[in-house]
């Protein structure tokens, strides 16, 4: 549900010190959502909250940590969220502009 996908990403913590098992069980759950047959409300559900935890972040690490998430479950509607996560910075700008490549389908 929200509540436990809001909890599992305030786990995410700045310069690599998330738990190895948190980091884990994040890329699980991504991993998880994209699995064919999974309801697509679920992949929607965890792709919000990834949104919501990536805007909230103010750590450069913790921004592309979500931002790398969003990469592989995200859709193209998530694009300009994803401009949002990376504000001004540079090398996230970049990052965003390959991940809305790739979310448009265009490698």
């Amino acid at each position: 549900d929200a509540a436990k996908a809001d909890a599992l990403c305030a786990a995410v913590q700045p310069a690599y010190y998330t738990q190895p098992l948190k980091a884990f069980q994040l890329a699980a759950a991504t991993q998880y959502v994209m699995t064919p047959g999974v309801d697509a409300k679920y992949r929607k559900l965890w792709a919000c909250a990834l949104v919501k935890a990536g805007k909230k972040a103010t750590d450069v690490s913790v921004k592309q940590f979500f931002m790398d998430q969003l990469r592989w479950c995200a859709c193209e509607k998530c694009i300009p969220a994803v401009y949002e996560i990376a504000g001004a910075e540079k090398n996230l700008k970049d990052f965003a502009d390959m991940i809305a490549r790739e979310l448009k389908g265009k490698k």
